[in-house]
């Protein structure tokens, strides 16, 4: 006869598994043990066998347990009983955060981060439309695929010890199903309107003007915001394709006026003359050679000289005038 030992490890993390084996000193093959796990106060958590080896989860709270382990014929071995104790030490704590955007476009490339604690090496678990894969890092690149689910799982992993793993948390992601598109819809020749879409991390924005040469985005190409300046009157379109999908703004570009000035040929000096233009507009400024405003009225009486006029029509378009009132 011979004694027996058991063989495991004596410290462990808290919910995972630890294997187990009874083993003859004397022979080195398995011996046939009931095993019992004990807590603190010897009350009994879990038994097995009998078997010359088993596994304990050690989904208990954080302490120091006994594994006790009695051979099943106790002819067999010269001790009867044999324990060693079980250290389950705690896990970390969660992660604090899995950082990205929700809102993805399927076939793009996106980059999440992770915070938490100093000293820990981050693990993710990725569900890819069903495709399930892991990775490690702080920061994680991802190409999301045709169909859901989008789910990230994080968990952080003591860099020192027993290498001890902490519970995940959970992050998912939904594909854009569509965009709104606003902007300047009446606008005068000239001018320029800004035209803005629903903002999302990491997208191309494809910009269209019809037709072509209607305008020209001078700001923010590629982005949600731009800014147009229209160079021709009519009917026209911004055209915006985002992740596949497009919408669409008609906009009126309104031409500018045209102020012809109808005034006498000469006039003696500090003599008043009545001025008018050729079409009646709503609004009226007359300014003399200094910038100084003179008058509001459609038709004023002005004394020659140097004179500027900006007139504002119903679509609220402006443009300057410039005349001048001769005298002998």
């Amino acid at each position: 006869r011979s004694e027996f030992y058991l063989a495991g490890p004596i410290e462990i993390c808290q919910n995972d598994i630890g294997e187990y084996n009874a083993i003859d000193a004397g022979m080195m093959i398995g011996v046939n043990v009931n095993w019992t796990l004990l807590d603190d106060f010897g009350t009994t958590i879990q038994t097995a066998g009998p078997s010359s080896s088993t596994s304990f989860t050690f989904n208990v709270p954080v302490g120091t347990y006994t594994l006790q382990a009695v051979p099943q014929s106790l002819s067999g071995s010269c001790n009867v009983i044999y324990e060693i104790p079980v250290i389950v030490n705690a896990l970390p704590v969660l992660p604090t955060a899995i950082n990205g955007t929700d809102l993805i476009c399927p076939g793009t490339a996106y980059t999440y981060t992770a915070d938490g604690l100093p000293a820990h090496e981050f693990h993710w678990f990725i569900n890819n439309g069903g495709v399930m894969t892991e990775d490690f890092g702080d920061q994680l690149n991802v190409v999301w695929g045709a169909n859901p689910p989008y789910e990230l799982q994080l968990s952080q992993i003591e860099v020192s010890g027993l290498q001890c793993e902490s519970e995940t948390i959970s992050f998912s992601a939904t594909a854009i199903s569509g965009f709104t598109l606003i902007g300047t819809e009446q606008i005068c020749r000239e001018q320029s309107g800004l035209y803005s879409a629903d903002s999302f991390e990491n997208i191309d924005y494809e910009w269209t003007i019809i037709p072509e040469d209607a305008g020209t985005i001078i700001d923010g190409e590629g982005t949600a915001n731009v800014e147009i300046f229209w160079h021709s009157a009519g009917n026209h379109t911004v055209s915006l394709d985002v992740c596949g999908m497009n919408q669409t703004l008609a906009v009126t570009v309104f031409d500018l006026p045209e102020p012809t000035a109808v005034f006498p040929a000469l006039l003696c000096p500090f003599e008043e003359g009545s001025v008018s233009t050729t079409v009646l507009y709503d609004a009226y400024e007359w300014r003399d050679e200094f910038g100084s405003v003179v008058s509001n009225d459609p038709n004023p009486g002005l004394i020659p000289g140097y004179y500027e006029v900006i007139v504002t029509d119903a679509n609220g378009c402006e443009l300057v005038g410039n005349y001048t009132i001769d005298a002998p």
